[in-house]
């Protein structure tokens, strides 16, 4: 006869009448029932919950409303807009460019472009 030892290693049935395998098989089943079958719970919702219901609906009511406008505006602003061009002065400026980093100290920055460290930097510098 094998030791009870022998028989857990092999997965077969010990002296008790199950094996490790068998009882989290079982174990996960019993979790798999409980999850799958929830319990109803009671709630109470208050009267407040149809004004909060009422306001979030017209919130995005409205915002749906104003969206849908100003879709159907849109041609009219952009011929007006197109009318308006014809008639403005040409700008000074052809292009602005804003390089900014947080933290960048300025005396630092003049001093990597005089060692030639920032060449990028010197010929927009160079540019104006």
């Amino acid at each position: 006869m094998r030791s009870a030892e022998e028989g857990r290693r092999h997965g077969r049935k010990n002296s008790t009448g199950g094996s490790l395998s068998a009882a989290l098989a079982t174990g996960a089943l019993g979790i798999l029932f409980l999850a799958a079958t929830p319990t109803p719970l009671a709630a109470y919702v208050g009267p407040g919950a149809g004004f909060v219901f009422v306001t979030s609906f017209l919130v995005f009511f409205i915002s749906g409303l104003i969206a849908l406008f100003s879709l159907l505006l849109w041609p009219f602003r952009a011929g007006l807009r197109f009318l308006r061009r014809a008639h403005l002065p040409k700008p000074k400026v052809r292009r602005l460019i804003i390089v900014g980093f947080d933290g960048q100290d300025p005396k630092l920055t003049d001093r990597f472009m005089a060692e030639g460290k920032l060449p990028n930097f010197q010929s927009l510098a160079a540019e104006g």
